[in-house]
């Protein structure tokens, strides 16, 4: 008697739905083995994170529909390869923001598709605050303009440095 059938699956709406096979003696029972998934264009309703270092490398998850066969995740301009977790569900390691772009659209490419824009797919690169190390010379006169050298780590979008209350004139970013 025969164990394996081939089939053309008829047209069915987006979702989930079980397999029966029927013959004279009744039908198969439900069971999660003959489940079947009609797949429509990704949705992604939700990032965890939704934010991260501008740097990237950190592993983001995305939630959904229609996620299985995802074959890459757009950050802006930059792609990634997602791991697919479930249906519903898949990882992506956070690509570089290469752009300077700070907040960027979050889109998921699969065979039927790629997910619509939505505020939920919104992705946020985060420059980490400025670190002061150093201050030389560490004195000046109260009338200012003393030329002193700021070291320190994350200094590549500074928009102002304060003396106290006082904004001081950037010289020079090396």
């Amino acid at each position: 008697t025969p164990t394996t059938l081939t089939v053309l699956a008829p047209a069915g709406a987006v979702g989930m739905v079980h397999v029966r096979v029927s013959t004279v003696a009744g039908s198969s029972l439900s069971s999660p083995a003959d489940e079947y998934i009609y797949l429509g264009a990704p949705k992604v309703t939700r990032l965890t994170p939704a934010r991260g270092s501008h740097e990237g490398g950190n592993t983001v998850t995305l939630t959904g529909t229609s996620l299985t066969g995802s074959t890459a995740v757009s950050f802006g301009a930059a792609i990634a390869t997602p791991v697919v977790i479930s249906d519903t569900g898949l990882s992506v390691v956070v690509p570089p923001d290469t752009n300077g772009d700070g907040q960027v659209n979050v889109t998921v490419t699969t065979p039927q598709g790629t997910s619509t824009l939505t505020s939920s797919a919104r992705y946020t690169y985060a420059w980490p605050a400025p670190r002061v190390a150093a201050v030389s010379p560490t004195i000046g006169l109260p009338a200012g303009g003393t030329s002193a050298t700021i070291t320190g780590a994350n200094f590549a979008s500074v928009t102002k440095v304060l003396f106290g209350s006082k904004a001081a004139t950037i010289e020079s970013r090396t």
